[in-house]
């Protein structure tokens, strides 16, 4: 229970301040334990996103681990259906690691579900970051994106 309430804690501290990247390595190794030892009937959605999050290089200043990213990935996109925001988490990752047709399948995901009103600033925000981030410089390259992109508000 203490190790769940450190997870979802996590991205209120993220805004807070500046985590350093040994904090980041201590959060992905308590998700990592949630992954292999705890049920799913006692996760709450936010931890399949947070637990993304925190494996995204522009998030922490961490290399890429495929290792891990892709023991996330599996985990958490087999839960994203209960929290949308996951499949932009894991398009991040993806994009990362190189996998352009997968973040640009998460991402068109992400915005096909992510329609609501009350998700126009998350999806305006994701849209910007897609569109400028110098993390995305090669996505944007790779076939078919940029006229996903000029698709999506």
């Amino acid at each position: 229970k203490e190790l769940m309430e450190l997870s979802q804690t996590q991205n209120n501290v993220i805004t807070a301040k500046k985590i350093p990247k040994n904090k980041w390595m201590l959060f992905l190794d308590v998700y990592e334990f949630i992954i292999d030892n705890i049920g799913n009937e006692c996760i709450d959605p936010s931890f399949f996103c947070n637990a993304l999050y925190a494996c995204t290089t522009g998030n922490t200043g961490l290399p890429v681990d495929m290792r891990r990213n892709r023991k996330f990935l599996n985990y958490c996109l087999s839960h994203a259906y209960a929290n949308t925001t996951t499949y932009y988490n894991a398009g991040c990752v993806y994009n990362n690691m190189g996998e352009y047709d997968k973040a640009l399948e998460c991402f068109q995901k992400y915005f096909e579900q992510r329609k609501e009103k009350e998700y126009k600033e998350e999806r305006k925000m994701f849209t910007t970051e897609l569109r400028v981030d110098k993390e995305f410089n090669d996505f944007r390259q790779h076939p078919g994106v940029a006229e996903f992109i000029g698709k999506i508000k």
